[in-house]
């Protein structure tokens, strides 16, 4: 039967004076994840001797609670047999004649289970509408137990002996700024975060309330779980993009899992869903919710827009002649929109918010990642052909290629405007004020031990983006970054001027493909008072074909 509205209904179906047959099938499935995953399949049911099968309407149940008590004034027929979210129900006439009201009750006869678990079920509340500190600290506490104990006892590269006397001298000595990988530092310090965050994320505890463990989580692990003083820009890095990246997989994990969903479809969202939010999966594990029947949250139903591209860019080292020598490469990436901040709630963070990103088959295979988040908008005026909006965003920004190297997290002040040319198209821009919290770039004149060769510091920054568009295809854009490092640890007494320019434009070829082509400009200027001042261009050329899902 086809699916309809908020839950899955098999259908309505009204029996004349016939006695429905019902086929039990579908066996329990079972799968490992992470650990054994036992998803138990609902039975479902079939009417062979059902004349007329309609599906029932959307707004006829609501979130499954107080179905007893529903009435609803239905055509024809004496009475139907109805299932909702893995349950059996059926109706009871009230009146006679054409028009009939009926009183939805839980069907006995029929349901799979007993009529107490029918009413449990209709009942049920989430694990995370209670909040569950002592959970939450204890999965923190897991958390970050695993790759200490592991360093300390499997890989012992030594960091990990620490003792009372180290910890002593880490307090009282303090921060500094540590020489790992621009990778580490950049890509891994925040997807650990992202786990710090999503202990308390998961466990009932809002967004705000769950920033406090990634900036604890972090704080702990620089003090008491390694011998070297604990580290600035790990604790930034791996707080403000822990929580950042954290929200995002929250948010994503919870539209792939649909909780009505039962069999394959279930077993495989459970896979994904878990791949990108291991605590999550683990906190549906424990209170049984992978594997149970019930109505999916708010979050599940949320406008996205998923772009997938693939092609080849050319990327030169240095020059500015995208003939000399290059690199080239093959490219995978994605755009994910999720909501639009000039339609969602404004008070509501990351109710909308951009991620975007390609791998490659070059030396490097995370090439870039991206995201900006919405903490809080304000909307400034506007009608159904102009709209202004003012909003404060968390960003990440992390490019790693052949010619250059950034990293910042950051928090955007953007103003945001739509103006309509016509009944579909639009130019919609975006203007961003940029405080690079701490920002990680190129220097020709640092390296560090653990093969560190970049600076840090904070800096200002300006984000420029404006393209000609339908709502789903960018048919011209223009973009512009620009920043300013100021150089805390690294080239001692340094700067960095950055800017990075793209155009690009999307011809589509139908209503789910087009072909990208996009041409992208980088320069640097560093300035050093110990050594000689360095500018740098290089030239990015890109081609890609691209699918809307």
């Amino acid at each position: 039967m086809k699916r309809s509205g908020k839950y899955s209904y098999t259908g309505l179906m009204i029996a004349y004076g016939k006695k429905p047959e019902f086929n039990r099938s579908s066996p329990p499935t079972c799968l490992v994840v992470f650990c054994l995953l036992c998803f138990f399949i609902p039975q479902v049911h079939a009417c062979d001797s059902c004349e007329i099968q309609t599906i029932l309407p959307k707004q006829f149940l609501k979130e499954d609670k107080g179905l007893a008590a529903m009435t609803q004034t239905l055509r024809a027929g004496n009475s139907f047999l109805f299932e909702s979210a893995g349950l059996y129900f059926r109706t009871d006439n009230l009146n006679s004649g054409r028009t009939n009201s009926v009183r939805i009750i839980p069907d006995k006869k029929f349901s799979p289970l007993p009529l107490q678990i029918l009413k449990s079920k209709t009942s049920h509340k989430s694990w995370e509408s209670k909040k569950r500190f002592g959970v939450a600290v204890s999965e923190l506490a897991v958390i970050q137990f695993i790759p200490w104990a592991n360093a300390k006892w499997i890989q012992n590269p030594g960091w990990a002996d620490v003792n009372a006397d180290i910890w002593w001298y880490n307090i009282e000595h303090g921060w500094e700024y540590d020489g790992d990988s621009f990778v580490t530092n950049n890509f891994t310090h925040p997807y650990h975060g992202n786990f710090y965050f999503n202990t308390a994320r998961t466990n009932g505890f809002n967004f705000w309330e769950s920033i406090p463990f990634a900036f604890g989580g972090s704080l702990l692990w620089e003090y008491f779980a390694e011998i070297y003083r604990p580290a600035f820009n790990d604790w930034i890095n791996t707080s403000v993009s822990g929580f950042n990246l954290g929200e995002m997989t929250y948010r994503v994990a919870n539209l792939i899992t649909d909780n009505t969903a039962r069999g394959s479809d279930r077993v495989w969202q459970e896979i994904f869903a878990g791949i990108l939010n291991p605590v999550r999966v683990f906190n549906r594990m424990i209170s049984g919710e992978i594997s149970r029947v019930h109505p999916n949250s708010d979050l599940h139903r949320q406008p996205v827009k998923l772009h997938v591209d693939g092609g080849m860019r050319r990327i030169v080292q240095r020059g500015s002649d995208i003939a000399d020598s290059a690199s080239v490469e093959g490219l995978l990436g994605l755009r994910l929109n999720y909501g639009d901040v000039l339609e969602s709630d404004l008070n509501m963070p990351f109710s909308s918010f951009t991620l975007w990103g390609h791998i490659s088959n070059g030396t490097n295979f995370l090439t870039e990642l991206h995201s900006i988040g919405l903490l809080a908008g304000w909307k400034l005026g506007g009608n159904r052909f102009h709209k202004e909006v003012f909003s404060i965003n968390v960003s990440y920004d992390f490019s790693y290629n052949p010619a250059f190297e950034f990293g910042a997290p950051s928090i955007t002040f953007n103003f945001t405007l739509k103006n309509m040319l016509d009944d579909k198209i639009f130019v919609r821009s975006d203007l961003g004020l940029v405080a690079i919290l701490l920002g990680s770039t190129s220097t020709e004149f640092f390296y560090g031990y653990d093969g560190r060769n970049y600076d840090f510091g904070p800096g200002p920054g300006i984000r420029l983006y404006s393209r000609v568009t339908d709502g789903n295809w960018n048919y011209i854009s223009l973009s512009y970054t620009g920043a300013m490092i100021f150089t805390m640890s690294g080239t001692p007494e340094s700067s960095h001027y950055l800017h990075d320019a793209i155009i690009e434009g999307q011809l589509p070829v139908s209503d789910l493909f087009a072909i990208g082509l996009a041409f992208e400009y980088y320069w640097r200027n560093s300035f050093y008072k110990l050594n000689e001042d360095v500018s740098r261009g290089s030239p990015i050329g890109r081609v890609s074909f691209i699918t809307r899902l």
